[in-house]
């Protein structure tokens, strides 16, 4: 049956993602794609056989984690990703992640971790995810090993950032203009062109949010 070689294929998963672990650049590739693929798919799957392959999936790239401070939340934070659907799982490793000082470098496996709950973060009306999710994008944009990992998460999450941005919350604007100024002072051409047309636009918006919003930021 299908989702019996869903799970074959999902089983075999595991072990060549261990194998990676020391190309990091092609890990980081993989990772980017892999995840969404897991989230839409597999992990909302209603066969519980194809769920349980896909969660060993999401626990081994746990296990690959270089980063002291997310390796210490990986079991949250799995556990988080595994589970869309229970709000409360999101928001307490959102609470975790938020009160962490990020130290050490971001590597290809806690980055592809951190994205999807900062995606999910984003998209809460509960202002504090909104809060929370911003504030550790900004904190660990600097901290990225290779600035190209981060790259091809960007077409997600600049839409939920700028969103941010003009929020009328003045906390979370705030922390969506630092995670700006971070990404900005990483990736200024991509800077130049992504984000500053748009900032710009929006600065003679009459829309009163959208124009303090962007002058802001």
């Amino acid at each position: 049956k299908n989702w019996k070689v869903r799970v074959v294929g999902l089983k075999l998963l595991p072990s060549c993602l261990s194998q990676m672990q020391h190309t990091t650049k092609q890990l980081s590739e993989l990772l980017s794609r892999l995840l969404p693929l897991l989230l839409e798919g597999p992990l909302m799957e209603p066969r519980k056989e194809v769920q349980d392959a896909a969660r060993e999936t999401l626990e081994v790239i746990g296990k690959l984690v270089r980063n002291s401070e997310v390796s210490r939340l990986s079991t949250d934070i799995v556990q988080a990703v595994a589970d869309p659907a229970n709000q409360k799982y999101t928001q307490d490793a959102l609470a975790k992640l938020g009160s962490t000082t990020f130290m050490n470098y971001i590597d290809a496996a806690s980055l592809a971790l951190l994205v999807p709950i900062m995606t999910r973060g984003l998209k809460e009306r509960e202002q504090k995810s909104r809060k929370w999710s911003a504030q550790i994008l900004g904190a660990i944009v600097t901290l990225v090993k290779d600035i190209a990992y981060l790259k091809p998460y960007l077409p997600t999450l600049l839409p939920l950032l700028k969103e941010c941005a003009v929020d009328p919350t003045y906390q979370i604007q705030r922390e969506a203009a630092k995670a700006f100024g971070m990404l900005t002072q990483e990736l200024p051409t991509w800077s130049r062109t992504q984000l500053q047309p748009w900032l710009c636009e929006g600065i003679v918006s009459p829309e009163l949010g959208v124009a303090l919003g962007c002058a802001h930021s």
